[in-house]
């Protein structure tokens, strides 16, 4: 399975505006007719003023015709597209391979943290292994959603989405995570493999 991760920005006193016509009129127009929609969120920490959506298809055949589609659709161009395009100010699209089953339905409430990592040239799947063998352990203190390495643009891009109750639980696992021996070790085998590590809080909409 195929998924995309879709990311808009917009400057703060548009955010609620974005936030609004999505929820009001992008999702009615849009339902589960162009792929299947996995959560909505908006961005509580890192970059602010951001909504992000996760999109499966079962191939990418799938989601060139049913963006395809959608971009005829008169009704979500007029009454969407053409006003959500004066709010956001930068969009982001990322396609992705699913790596493992995804194992949580995205419901309301809980916090979900979206990390994203840039590995060295070569070294996503050695990467990915290593975490694969540690995940027993890894999801005995949170819930993992799904792993995925990113198509385009980013060809050494891994990512992965977890879910939390609140943020105090997150800041708990972590620091129990960082005495965790398994871990430790996964750490210092996987860590020598990355460029760069990114990470945002997200929150989920009302979708």
């Amino acid at each position: 399975m195929f998924f995309e991760m879709r990311t808009f920005s917009c400057l703060p006193l548009d955010f609620p505006k974005l936030l609004k016509l999505k929820l009001e009129v992008g999702d009615v127009l849009r339902g589960s007719s162009y792929g299947k929609n996995y959560g909505a969120w908006i961005s509580e920490f890192g970059r602010l003023n951001q909504i992000w959506e996760l999109w499966a298809y079962d191939s990418l055949a799938d989601y060139e015709y049913f963006n395809s589609k959608l971009l005829i659709n008169k009704e979500w161009i007029n009454e969407y597209c053409n006003l959500a395009t004066n709010l956001i100010t930068d969009q982001n699209i990322r396609l992705m391979k699913s790596q493992l089953d995804l194992t949580t339905p995205i419901t309301k409430g809980n916090i979900f943290e979206y990390r994203y990592y840039s590995l060295r040239n070569g070294m996503r799947k050695k990467w990915i292994d290593l975490l694969k063998d540690v995940l027993p352990v890894r999801k005995t203190y949170s819930e993992l959603v799904g792993l995925w390495s990113t198509i385009t643009p980013q060809p050494n891009e891994v990512s992965h989405l977890w879910r939390y109750t609140d943020l105090n639980s997150r800041q708990k696992i972590r620091a129990e995570l960082a005495c965790d021996e398994n871990w430790v070790n996964f750490q210092r085998k996987g860590r020598p493999l990355l460029r760069e590590l990114n990470s945002v809080i997200l929150r989920p909409t009302s979708l």
